[in-house]
């Protein structure tokens, strides 16, 4: 396979399997053969291509993939991608686009009863799932998340990335001498300082609060397709301790923790979540993401953007299929998500969203 026809396909030319950099070379993770990387990736097919093979150098650096300076990493090996990556890493503070303040969100929060709690910026979920487990609506351990949303969301906390920090950072929470309020208070403090719309994933598998995390990934480009599958293999091997990347280290895996990435019509059934506390998130910019990084630089987001009746369908196909393989969330975290979600569509998604959880039975 030649970089220069076909390096973004992220695909085996013989067996269309999934494939990572060994050496200089792609190989093949199914049937094993291999082929050169080559030189000379221009901006896009270096950001799909180390996009997936650098998953878990870019989630330890707690860089957002939209923000990873592209142009300045000039290699094509994965070792020296992931170096120059922590060398940039250092010099990174998280954009104000990215470090919100949740004190909006956590209000409206506060408001709900749920199981439905409706937000601006996807990070506060963290706070839904914290208050919930303090006032023993959900499991201290064990939760299954399951995030329809067009990013990961998995990057490490950047003020927060090492085990010690975190460990100091949320000892409250084990402290019955603190009343509700005060912990709650912490948490929010926690949220503002330590986590971003990037990386609030990361806390909840560190602390045990996750035994399952299943990415739900919108249709797209087939190219940006194969790059999340590539970086889900990539951080399921570093978060199980495989593959070592500068940077902080990676969170303390609970033993049978499942990590996938699915579309909506895979979603795992009620057999398999049985016996589990199930969150279910959603993003808006699942349903209308004006950052579609797949395309050239030359993207034109109007020209991507779904019609109503692509919103229509695609809502009622991700309730539909929720409620056809019987999950029962004990809460629904959803986020505008504005920074990501075209601004005029996101009334029109919401009624949407919200009229079809209430009639599946979800939400009322």
């Amino acid at each position: 396979m030649s970089t220069k026809d076909k390096p973004g396909d992220l695909a085996c030319p013989h067996c269309k399997g999934p494939v990572e950099i060994k050496d200089d070379r792609l190989v093949c993770l199914e049937c094993g053969r291999s082929s050169p990387v080559g030189q000379g990736l221009d901006r896009r097919r270096r950001m799909l291509l180390y996009g997936g093979i650098g998953a878990a150098a870019i989630a330890a650096a707690g860089i957002g993939l939209s923000f990873v300076p592209w142009e300045d990493l000039n290699t094509d090996s994965a070792e020296e991608f992931s170096r120059q990556l922590a060398d940039a890493a250092k010099k990174y503070t998280p954009p104000t686009d990215v470090a919100h303040d949740p004190a909006p969100d956590v209000a409206q929060i506060e408001a709900a009863s749920g199981p439905l709690y409706l937000f601006a910026h996807h990070h506060a979920a963290y706070y839904v799932i914290k208050k919930l487990q303090l006032e023993g609506r959900l499991p201290q351990r064990g939760n299954v998340l399951i995030n329809f949303d067009s990013h990961d969301d998995v990057n490490v906390p950047f003020a927060a990335p090492n085990p010690e920090d975190r460990d100091h950072a949320l000892a409250f929470l084990e402290d019955d001498s603190l009343p509700l309020d005060e912990k709650a208070a912490r948490v929010q403090a926690f949220l503002r300082d330590k986590i971003t719309i990037t990386s609030w994933v990361f806390p909840l598998v560190d602390d045990g609060s996750l035994s399952a995390y299943y990415y739900v990934f919108p249709k797209r480009h087939p190219m940006e397709v194969a790059r999340r599958r590539l970086a889900v293999v990539q951080l399921k091997r570093w978060m199980a301790g495989l593959d070592v990347v500068p940077g902080p280290k990676p969170p303390r895996v609970p033993e049978g923790f499942a990590f996938d990435v699915v579309r909506d019509d895979a979603l795992p059934s009620a057999g398999e979540l049985a016996g589990k506390s199930v969150i279910v998130t959603f993003d808006m910019d699942y349903f209308s993401n004006k950052d579609n990084l797949a395309d050239e630089e030359d993207f034109e987001p109007e020209a991507h953007k779904p019609s109503a009746d692509q919103i229509r369908g695609a809502v009622a196909r991700a309730v539909a299929n929720l409620k056809s393989r019987g999950v029962r969330p004990q809460a629904i975290p959803t986020c505008t998500s504005p920074d990501f979600t075209f601004e005029d569509q996101i009334p029109l998604i919401q009624e949407t969203l919200l009229a079809a959880l209430e009639e599946g039975g979800f939400a009322g």
